[in-house]
């Protein structure tokens, strides 16, 4: 890794990471309200041709979920035809930007989505040059099939019009700064159609820059040229009015993004965390989304998948950063993912009409008592008894269903016999060919905590007779917990991973069991135990520069698989970040802020190698998951609910 920024005065410069190219496999995933992208790492596009198997490519509406781009690559030549080669790559939380160069010419190639401001429904390249040699700029643009490109002219200012003619007839633009000499397009054998676009470039001592914009509307009734330069004020658009134009929506961008992270601010004698800790909440930032029935985000950006489990998490950091906008996502949840006797579906498909949910078939899982503690986190940090008042009786509804889901055990029962998501009730819920159902000690334990959480909430609304039945029934949950779901195996003298179905005891061990520390079930002494257990050899694998993470399944388990492949996800012993950062936050909780730090850094570094195409990761980004021997991933490059935790363990106060 290279440490520099793009400036001495660029904003977050102390945020910046630089690589050179050829050590990066792919760029940063970024988004606002109704757009997305994801970049490689030259700072192009991902492109539809080279990623159709994933959704992560293009450019993608999120309330309609249509591309508008299947891919965009921008590349600066000399007039003697030699390209600029791209040589290294800067991350910043408000753009990513590729320098090339060529003998002693160079170009500074900087792509951003504007956020919050300004016309969200656009995506512009701001080139800079540090030479005044004539270049030229090709682009190539990928649209999907019967889409009409045109040559048009506005008071004498050619650019490229492009019409769908799918859906509603939707309509953009392509605006370059300067002249546009040629441009192609053609049907490529798969029916999608290819633009080819050519810029004239002079840079000079006046303007170095040079913007090219790209905007869309989602129907014919608008001609999004006002995305590109002030159509009000300016009666003959000019390279410098456009260029103008482009740099005042970064700055604004910039601006924005730095309210965010001068909210709830993280400062720690250890600087890795505190980088960490602002890219987290800039992440978050880039995945809050308009869907057609509420703003979400979703598990695998840019679809319109929003998973229960996913969001709680998501707002274990909003909460403290973003507010208002956490209180869309829980109305969202409240309005939409709530079924009339209580219980919180798995996921919502949020821009599907209508409205597609599904709860895997599940009696319960997770999400119902996960909602109750995002509520109450939400309500603590931000007093808003609008939200309270409107949800209370909901909230009431979801834990008398917690409570007539529990057996004559007294523990909450998941009643399934199936396999894979349909037979799977915690977090750890895609693998194939196996069962986790019954009595799980994770939602056993997460109930009894939502349990306690909504009797605080009771007492807030004077609700005495609420309040003392509702802690009455966490008291019963936890002693239910104790008396049936301790193991007494010699591998794990703690607590079982489950009841199966037929009522056998399962004692696993696996990374499970941090959710007893996690949730206030375990004594002290056990959760510390638990802990140190979690960050022992069985459990915990690193790299040489300090990253690492806790496996989900212990190296001397009988299941223990740790390769990442299709069957297991990675959930049979390889690495998902999230195990490390809930250990992170019971640490925290139990008096073991050395084992925090060891979470937080070992997490933040897992994305830091200096061969991130290697161990195919980004920097600045968290991804999915990892093989559980040699640390590479091997799951989504961008796992969304990952950020969430993150800032959760720091804003609880691990450092007291």
């Amino acid at each position: 890794m290279i440490n520099c920024t793009t400036g001495q005065d660029a904003p977050f410069a102390k945020l910046h990471y630089t690589y050179v190219v050829s050590r990066l496999g792919c760029g940063h995933g970024m988004g606002n309200s109704y757009a997305y992208v994801t970049l490689d790492a030259k700072t192009d596009l991902l492109g539809w041709d080279r990623y159709a198997n994933t959704v992560r490519y293009g450019l993608r509406e999120s309330t309609d979920q249509r591309y508008y781009l299947l891919a965009w690559d921008v590349s600066v030549e000399r007039a003697d035809g030699l390209s600029l080669t791209p040589y290294t790559t800067t991350f910043t939380p408000a753009y990513q930007v590729t320098h090339l160069k060529r003998d002693e010419d160079a170009v500074d190639k900087r792509f951003f989505l504007p956020f919050e401001n300004n016309y969200l429904r656009a995506a512009h390249y701001l080139l800079t040059a540090q030479t005044e040699t004539a270049l030229r700029i090709r682009a190539r643009l990928l649209f999907r099939a019967h889409t009409r490109v045109e040559r048009r002219e506005f008071e004498g200012q050619a650019y490229l019009s492009v019409h769908y003619e799918e859906g509603d007839g939707a309509t953009a633009v392509l605006w370059g700064s300067g002249p546009l000499k040629t441009y192609e397009t053609q049907r490529m054998p798969d029916g999608t159609i290819e633009t080819s676009v050519e810029y004239a470039w002079l840079p000079s001592s006046d303007l170095k820059d040079y913007a090219l914009s790209f905007a869309y509307a989602l129907n014919t009734n608008q001609v999004p040229l006002n995305a590109v330069f002030d159509v009000h004020t300016t009666t003959v658009p000019t390279p410098q009015s456009h260029v103008s134009r482009v740099r005042r929506v970064l700055s604004e961008t910039e601006r924005t993004l730095g309210r965010y992270l001068e909210t709830a601010r993280l400062t720690t004698p250890d600087a890795l965390i505190n980088r960490a800790f602002d890219w987290a909440k800039v992440n978050q930032l880039r995945d809050q989304q308009a869907y057609r029935w509420g703003a979400g985000f979703s598990n695998n950006p840019p679809s319109d998948i929003v998973v229960g489990r996913d969001s709680v998490w998501y707002l274990a950091g909003s909460n403290y950063f973003a507010q208002a906008w956490s209180r869309k996502l829980l109305d969202l949840w409240f309005c939409h993912g709530q079924d009339v006797n209580g219980k919180f579906t798995e996921y919502l498909a949020a821009s599907r009409n209508p409205l597609f949910k599904d709860d895997y078939g599940l009696n319960i899982n997770d999400n119902t008592p996960l909602f109750l503690i995002a509520a109450h986190q939400y309500f603590s940090l931000t007093g808003d008894l609008g939200f309270l008042h409107n949800t209370y009786p909901a909230l009431l509804n979801a834990a008398n269903y917690l409570l007539d889901q529990r057996n004559d055990l007294g523990l909450v029962w998941c009643t399934s016999t199936d396999t894979f998501v349909r037979g799977q009730c915690g977090w750890r819920n895609c693998i194939r060919d196996y069962t986790l159902s019954g009595a799980l000690t994770e939602v056993n334990a997460i109930c009894c905590h939502a349990l306690r959480r909504l009797a605080e909430l009771a007492e807030f609304m004077h609700d005495d007779r609420n309040r003392m039945r509702l802690e009455e029934a966490a008291n019963e949950l936890q002693a239910a917990i104790e008396r049936h779901l301790r193991s007494d195996s010699p591998a794990n003298p703690f607590y079982l991973l489950n009841i199966d179905p037929t009522g056998k005891p399962i004692a696993d061990v696996t990374g499970d069991l941090v959710f007893p520390a996690l949730f206030g079930v375990a004594n002290r002494s056990d959760a510390q135990a638990i802990l140190q257990m979690l960050f022992g050899e069985r459990f915990w694998v690193g790299l040489p520069n300090g990253g690492g993470g806790i496996r989900t399944v212990s190296a001397a388990e009988h299941n223990y698989h740790p390769d990442a492949d299709v069957a297991s996800y990675g959930l049979l012993g390889g690495v998902w970040p999230n195990l490390a950062l809930w250990a992170a936050k019971a640490a925290a909780d139990h008096g073991l802020a050395n084992l925090s730090l060891k979470a937080l850094r070992g997490t933040t570094l897992l994305s830091e190698p200096e061969d991130p195409a290697h161990y195919n990761v980004v920097p600045g980004q968290l991804p999915e998951y990892f093989n559980g021997h040699d640390l590479v991933q091997r799951g989504q490059p961008r796992s969304t609910f990952l950020f969430g935790i993150y800032i959760w363990p720091p804003s609880k106060g691990c450092w007291a």
